[in-house]
């Protein structure tokens, strides 16, 4: 029984090393030797959810600005481990990545209304965790204040990164070059 229970300490200290490798790696820009780490820890551990869930991602493009094409090519692939996870997996924050990588193969595949629909089941900004966190506490509370604060930085970042998009990518308030 203790040598069961040393195998499954090895293994996720093993699995936690390569999600660590694998994360380093991308910050570092060296995104070929993330892909082959995370496809050869695939097939080494092909039931861990968060493996499942880095590889998926490697297979479609990342999260954002997924090419149409590739996922209708790798659709099987993709309602295979989507299934798989929302079926096994409770990690929430993984859960919420595959319900909408399974509206990006909806709307993909043109089904638009389906892909609007199930994003509209994902919770809004006033139901996440730390605004929920902040409701725990009385607002004359250093709790409450500290939560407060951290919402506050939350918001302004996702606030600072959007509104640096909206210009960025709005062809309409980009500076035009002579």
């Amino acid at each position: 029984m203790d040598l069961l229970g040393y195998d499954e300490m090895r293994i996720e200290d093993e699995i936690l090393e390569i999600i660590q490798k694998y994360d380093e790696l991308k910050q570092n820009g060296e995104y070929l030797e993330a892909r082959d780490l995370i496809l050869n820890a695939r097939c080494k551990y092909p039931q861990d959810f968060r493996i499942m869930h880095k590889y998926i991602f490697e297979l479609v493009g990342g999260y954002a600005d997924n090419s149409l094409d590739l996922l209708i090519q790798n659709e099987v692939e993709i309602n295979k481990i989507c299934n798989i996870i929302l079926e096994g997996c409770k990690d929430e924050r993984i859960r919420l990545d595959i319900i909408t990588l399974k509206a990006k193969l909806q709307y993909a595949k043109g089904m638009k209304e389906e892909a609007i629909n199930l994003l509209k089941t994902l919770p809004t900004f006033y139901h996440s965790s730390n605004q929920r966190l902040e409701q725990l506490y009385s607002k004359t509370s250093s709790n409450y204040f500290n939560q407060l604060s951290l919402n506050t930085f939350e918001l302004s970042e996702f606030l600072g990164n959007k509104l640096a998009r909206l210009i960025f990518y709005n062809n309409h308030l980009q500076v035009k070059k002579n």
